[in-house]
C-alpha cells in the first residue's frame, strides 16, 4: 500500500513538471499534506520524501539541475538524510537544497518536550535526594511517557580515546544543560596518591583505576550511590583530560576509587592534576544541571527561571551524509539537537555548504574523510580499521600512518557558517593525498566556530584541517579549553583568522598547533590574528 501511495505521488509530481526544463525544482513545507507531490503548490512533508524525489530526477533524461526548495519550519529527522552515488543519487546532474529566502529552515536530531510533560518529583526517596531550599523546584521527566527508548548512556571520553556520539541531553531554551556535577565552576587537586592504577601508555593494559586521597571536604558523604558517579579532569598531565565513572568512594579514609585506568595513570603534586564529580543527583542546585536515571528512563534536572522551551537530542548517526557525490550546494539550513555529528562527507567534489548553523550537536559540525574505528584498547598511537561516518581512533591512528588518506574528496568547502555549543570539536576539513602531494583545494571562509568542547575538551581543536593543500581563511575560532586549530599535512594555507579565548584550561596547546611529523612542509600560516 505504501509503495502504490509512493508511486502515485511520484506519477503526479512528473506530471506537473517538465523534464524538458534544466532543473527541476522539489518544494518542501513542514506542514504540507501527506499526499503533497513535490510542486509549488503540492509540497511534500519531509526531506526524506524531497530527496526521494531529487534522486528520481537525477536519473533522467533532459534534467541538468534539481533544486529543493524548503519552506520555513522545523523537521524533525530519525534517520541519516543520505545522497550515496549509484544508491539514491547519480552526480551527471546538480543539486541545490536551499531554505525558501527569508524563511528559517531547521533540521533537528531530536523532540521538543511539551511543557506541560514536567512533572514535580513526589517519590520521598529522591526528593530527600536533593538540597533542601531547592526540592520543590526540581523537576522530572517520564523518557519512556516521551516516546523516548534509547536513552545512550555516559561514556569514557578525553585524551587517547575515542570519539562517539554523546548520551542523550536537555536543552533549555537552546542552551545545553550539563550534568549535575560539583564543585559547579571549578575543580579539586588531586590528593596523596594510593595508586596510580594501570597505565596503558607503557604497556601496562591493567583493568585497575586509580585511588586518590581528596582533602578539605566531606561533601561525597552526601552522595548516596557513589559508584555512579563519575570524574573529570586532567589526572597526569595537563594536555590529557579524561572523564572515568568511579568504583567506589571511602568516605571514612576518604579515597576515591575510579573503575578504569587513565592512559597515563594518576598523580598529584601538580596544580593542573585535578578533577570534578559529576553524574551526581545530590548535585543539582543550578539552573540547566540534570541527572538521568538510566535504569527507569527518567531525568531529574533544575530548569531555568521562565522556561520556554526543552528539547532532547535522540539521533546519533550523522545528520546528513554524502558520499560519492559532485556539485551539491547546501543553502540556509540550521542543523541542531542532536547526539552525533552534522554531515558526513567521503569521496565529494564540489560540495558547499553555505551560511548554514550548525548547534547543540554531541560531536562536531562536519567531517570531511573516514575515521577509525575504535579499538579494544586505549590507543596513543597505533592503527585502526578505517571506517565510514564515524571518526572513531583517528588521532592515535594518524600518529602512526601519516600518510593515511581519508578520502575525503576535494574542492569541497564551507562557507558563512556558524558552529556552536558541539560536543567535541567544530570541523573536520580535509582532502588531498599525502603520497603524491595532489590538493584537495577544499576550504573553509568566513566562517565562525566557538564554544566547541562541551563534552571532550582536548584534541578536539575548533577546525581540524589535514590532507594537503586545503584553506582557512577568514574564520574566527573561540571559546575552547585547548587547542583553536590542529594542523596535519602539507601545503595549507590558514590567513586573516581570528583566534582568541583558546587553551582556557589545558596546557602544552597552542591556538595553532602541529608537530610530531617533519614531512609534514609547504603549509603557510599568515596574517592571522591571535
Amino acid at each position: 500500500m505504501k509503495t502504490h501511495v509512493f508511486l502515485t505521488i511520484l506519477a503526479a509530481f512528473f506530471a506537473c513538471n517538465s523534464y524538458s526544463q534544466q532543473t527541476h525544482k522539489i518544494y518542501v513545507a513542514a506542514t504540507a499534506a501527506a499526499n503533497g507531490t513535490g510542486t509549488a503548490k503540492s509540497p511534500v512533508g519531509t526531506l526524506e520524501k524531497a530527496l526521494a524525489l531529487a534522486a528520481t530526477a537525477s536519473s533522467l533524461t533532459g534534467v541538468k539541475a534539481v533544486e529543493v526548495v524548503v519552506a520555513g519550519g522545523t523537521y524533525f529527522i530519525n534517520n541519516t538524510l543520505e545522497l550515496v552515488e549509484g544508491k539514491n543519487w547519480q552526480s551527471k546532474v546538480s543539486l541545490n537544497i536551499h531554505a525558501m529566502e527569508g524563511e528559517a529552515v531547521v533540521i533537528h536530531g531530536g523532540k521538543k518536550i511539551p511543557l506541560a510533560s514536567l512533572k514535580p518529583v513526589t517519590d520521598p526517596a529522591w526528593v530527600n535526594r536533593f538540597p533542601e531550599n531547592i526540592r520543590s523546584r526540581i523537576k522530572m521527566i517520564d523518557l519512556t511517557a516521551s516516546g523516548i527508548q534509547n536513552v545512550g548512556k555516559l561514556r569514557p571520553v578525553g585524551f587517547s580515546r575515542p570519539f562517539g556520539a554523546a548520551w542523550m541531553e536537555p536543552f533549555f531554551d537552546k542552551k545545553p544543560g550539563y550534568l549535575a556535577r560539583w564543585p559547579n565552576d571549578s575543580m579539586l587537586l588531586i590528593g596523596k596518591l594510593v595508586d596510580s592504577g594501570g597505565v596503558p601508555r607503557w604497556g601496562d593494559y591493567s583493568p585497575r583505576g586509580g585511588s586518590f586521597h581528596y582533602e578539605g571536604t566531606d561533601r561525597p558523604s552526601r552522595w548516596k550511590e557513589p559508584a555512579k558517579a563519575w570524574i573529570s579532569g586532567y589526572f597526569m598531565w595537563g594536555y590529557a583530560d579524561d572523564a572515568v565513572p568511579l568504583k567506589s568512594i571511602d568516605t571514612t579514609e576518604k579515597i576515591i576509587t575510579a573503575a578504569i585506568p587513565h592512559m597515563y595513570g594518576f598523580a598529584s603534586g601538580k596544580p593542573y592534576r585535578a578533577f570534578y564529580a559529576y553524574n551526581i543527583p545530590e548535585e543539582i542546585d543550578m539552573p540547566g544541571e540534570y541527572y538521568l536515571d538510566y535504569d527507569k528512563k527518567i531525568m531529574y534536572f533544575l530548569p531555568p527561571d521562565n522556561l520556554k522551551t526543552l528539547e532532547l537530542s535522540v539521533l546519533e548517526e550523522p545528520m546528513m551524509a554524502l558520499e560519492g557525490v559532485r556539485n551539491v550546494q547546501i543553502t540556509g539550513i540550521d542543523f541542531t539537537c542532536s547526539r552525533g555529528m552534522g554531515i558526513y562527507m567521503e569521496r565529494t567534489e564540489g560540495v558547499r555548504i553555505n551560511n548554514c548553523s550548525f548547534s547543540n550537536l554531541g560531536m562536531m559540525a562536519v567531517t570531511m574523510g573516514k575515521g577509525i574505528m575504535p579499538g579494544q584498547q586505549q590507543m596513543h598511537a597505533g592503527t585502526g580499521k578505517p571506517a565510514s561516518r564515524i571518526v572513531g581512533d583517528i588521532v592515535g591512528h594518524v600518529y602512526e600512518n601519516s600518510t593515511f588518506d581519508r578520502e575525503a574528496g576535494s574542492n569541497n568547502g564551507l562557507t558563512d557558517c556558524d558552529i556552536y555549543q558541539t560536543g567535541s570539536g567544530g570541523v573536520f576539513l580535509s582532502g588531498g593525498n599525502r603520497v603524491t602531494l595532489v590538493p584537495g583545494k577544499s576550504f573553509m571562509k568566513n566562517c565562525s566556530v566557538k564554544n566547541y568542547n562541551r563534552i571532550e575538551k582536548t584534541y578536539r581543536p575548533g577546525i581540524w584541517i589535514s590532507g594537503v593543500g586545503n584553506s582557512i581563511t577568514n574564520c574566527e575560532v573561540a571559546d575552547g579549553p585547548s587547542m583553536g586549530i590542529l594542523l596535519h599535512g602539507n601545503d595549507h594555507l590558514a590567513e586573516y583568522n581570528n583566534i582568541h579565548d583558546v587553551c582556557l584550561a589545558a596546557d602544552d596547546m597552542g591556538a595553532f598547533y602541529h608537530g610530531r611529523d617533519p614531512s609534514e612542509r609547504g603549509n603557510i600560516i599568515r596574517y592571522n590574528y591571535f
